[in-house]
């Protein structure tokens, strides 16, 4: 028996794209109000982010951590004092991430969640940041693992695993919903977590498990949870 669904967020719920964009701009704007003279430069960013990475390779799948870090030593480079810099750049970051989680769901999605989480619990496994309060899913998600959280990213299984812990259910009595083929699709199948492919064009030659089940749509996706349960019935 299916008791609970878990969900990819970025460009499963939402395209990211936009909304990282509208971010960046909020995030530069911002720096140009409080920092008028500190230069916003991507290639100092871009230095910046390497150095760390070189410095602390974690900070690959911690997304907070690494572009507040990046801020951070940004100013540092630039001869802002080391105090002013971290609180600056933490400022920062809470304007970025209000804007990150301004996102512009995918048809039928929000009616989709609504109708499942009257019959399952609704879960988000994600690598990325988006924050179910802050995008007021919370009501709808009982509860939210990122990769930050836990330690690691997608495909390594403990973001899956995590959840099972959490809800206390065996794999099979879950299904994860999401757009990629490998972080999403076939990590979840190598559990035994039954899956639905939020289908995406640009990565339909990187599938290795088939999916329990595909949709286009996401206004298609209690029916195909309802196939699934079918099965195990």
């Amino acid at each position: 028996m299916i008791k609970v669904i878990g969900f990819d967020l970025d460009d499963t719920l939402w395209a990211v794209k936009p909304v990282i964009i509208g971010a960046e701009a909020a995030l530069k704007a911002h720096l140009k109000d409080r920092l008028p003279h500190f230069a916003y430069a991507q290639q100092d960013l871009l230095i910046a982010r390497k150095q760390l990475l070189a410095e602390d390779s974690s900070l690959s799948f911690r997304l907070t951590a690494l572009r507040q870090a990046v801020l951070t030593k940004a100013m540092l480079n630039s001869g802002i004092k080391t105090t002013q810099a971290e609180n600056l750049a933490s400022e920062a970051m809470d304007v970025f991430l209000e804007a990150r989680n301004r996102v512009t769901f995918f048809p039928g999605a929000l009616k989709a969640l609504t109708e499942l989480a009257q019959d399952y619990i609704l879960g988000a496994l994600t690598n990325g940041n988006a924050d179910i309060k802050r995008l007021r899913l919370d009501h709808l998600f009982m509860f939210s693992f990122s990769a930050e959280q836990v330690g690691a990213a997608k495909p390594d299984p403990i973001l899956f695993e995590s959840a099972l812990a959490h809800t206390n259910i065996k794999a099979h009595e879950m299904i994860y919903v999401g757009d990629d083929p490998l972080l999403d699709i076939d990590a979840a199948a190598r559990l035994g977590i039954r899956t639905i492919w939020k289908s995406n064009p640009k990565k339909q030659s990187d599938l290795i498990s088939a999916p329990d089940e595909r949709i286009q749509q996401l206004s298609e996706l209690p029916d195909a949870v309802k196939k699934i349960a079918l099965m195990q019935t």
